[in-house]
């Protein structure tokens, strides 16, 4: 059985240099398998490797930087932006992904983590976020308890985000966009531009046939150093139905607000659990669905 464990712990980023206080690597079996960044305006999770080290996420690339290993956001928070950032939109020259047409009309947030503890090591590696995620002027509007858990087996690496949201206003509405909300950004390398392969677990394969539909799990694979490698992303039979966004270029994300806008209101808490796994291997549909969120 694995062991994985967290470096550095929490409690111990205050004596290093910044940059470094903004990372936690997780290692199983002493190596590294996964870290937790927190970028200026969001967290994610980058790299996630295969338990053979193959890393099958990708950030900062340079046609949408914003987009970066796995992560949560979502482009319209109250009339705030928060999927893109500045970097992206300094890169074009021309307004883009805008919800309004104009990009002087942009308010772009942030998602800052106040908090952070290590929760388990061992078996599996546990660390709880305590997030804000803020508007344009700096001021919170969600506050998120995000838990991340690491495990693994012979062929896959998983990560398990379980995320408890709660208003900081009077009330929040998600708008209707294709820009949110649980994302994965796919090593290029493997992706459907490079010869990879993208499938769901009703067995549509290819970008046109999962773009737009409900299924509870993705998968894309593709060649790393000539050996077969993938990451599929899950979601939950919660009641909620999470529509895909799936590009060419690697892009993956399950939005239960695509199509319709919802209010989370003072005293409510919404619960939010997602899965991802970074294996080896091409996997079959049966094999794929082992892993499948209950």
């Amino acid at each position: 059985m694995p062991t994985f464990a967290v470096t550095p712990q929490p409690r111990e980023r205050a004596h290093l240099p910044a940059w470094q206080r903004r990372k936690l690597r997780i290692l199983r079996d002493g190596r590294t398998i996964a870290a937790c960044l927190e970028h200026e305006v969001r967290t994610y999770v980058h790299p996630f490797c295969t338990p053979r080290g193959f890393p099958v996420t990708a950030h900062n690339q340079t046609d949408f930087p914003h987009q970066g290993g796995v992560w949560l956001a979502h482009g319209k928070l109250n009339g705030n932006e928060l999927w893109i950032e500045e970097r992206t939109l300094a890169i074009e020259r021309r307004p883009r992904l805008s919800q309004t047409g104009d990009r002087a009309q942009y308010r772009l947030g942030r998602v800052t983590v106040a908090d952070t503890e290590l929760l388990e090591q061992g078996e599996r590696a546990v660390i709880e976020q305590r997030n804000q995620w803020l508007d344009a002027d700096g001021q919170p509007l969600l506050e998120e308890r995000r838990r991340l858990a690491f495990v693994g087996d012979s062929v896959a690496n998983v990560l398990d985000i379980t995320s408890a949201f709660q208003p900081l206003v009077d009330a929040v509405e998600f708008g209707a966009t294709n820009h949110g909300f649980f994302a994965v950004r796919v090593e290029d390398l493997i992706d459907v531009e490079d010869a990879g392969q993208v499938a769901n677990a009703e067995g549509r394969v290819g970008v046109d046939e999962t773009n737009g539909r409900v299924s509870r799990w993705v998968d894309c694979t593709g060649r790393l150093g000539g050996e077969r490698v993938g990451i599929a992303a899950y979601v939950p039979d919660d009641g909620r139905t999470y529509y895909w966004h799936i590009t060419a270029y690697g892009l993956m994300i399950a939005n239960p607000f695509r199509h319709e806008p919802a209010t989370l209101r003072a005293g409510e808490t919404w619960l939010f659990r997602f899965r991802a796994i970074a294996h080896d291997g091409w996997l079959s549909a049966t094999d794929l669905a082992g892993y499948a969120l209950e």
